[in-house]
């Protein structure tokens, strides 16, 4: 008898953990389906969310805002810098060249431009201005 009880406290067990593996389940699918959904959680896409981008190749600077590099990726517009081992690159709309990184933004004239080249900082090519050392 000690048997077939033990065989149905099993069963007990086993039918906890199912039910508590589907509400899981149906608990997962709802975050997904309403929250990721959710405009609110949306990346931003304004001019003030914008980071500067510039290419390795040809120099062109852009400002991307998190939408549009989501966008970018979603294009197949990242790849390796072949450049720089290891090292993810953006398409470079001008020369189409897997070469755009983050740069930054001159604050004084509004130029966008790589800080580092060859492991040396770079002055802003209108201005002269140094970024920081942080950069």
């Amino acid at each position: 008898m000690a048997t077939a009880q033990s065989q149905v406290e099993e069963s007990k067990r086993g039918l906890v953990v199912k039910i508590g593996v589907a509400v899981l389940a149906i608990l997962g699918a709802g975050y997904f389906a309403f929250l990721r959904g959710n405009p609110e959680n949306e990346q931003l896409d304004t001019p003030e969310s914008a980071a500067p981008y510039a290419c390795r190749s040809c120099g062109h600077g852009m400002l991307v805002t998190p939408a549009e590099f989501d966008r970018l990726l979603q294009q197949g517009a990242m790849g390796a810098d072949g450049a720089e081992r290891g090292r993810s690159a953006l398409r470079c709309p001008k020369c189409q060249k897997m070469a755009i990184r983050r740069g930054v933004r001159c604050p004084k004239d509004g130029q966008i431009f790589l800080p580092v080249k060859d492991g040396k900082t770079v002055l802003c090519p209108q201005c002269k201005w140094r970024p920081p050392e942080n950069y």
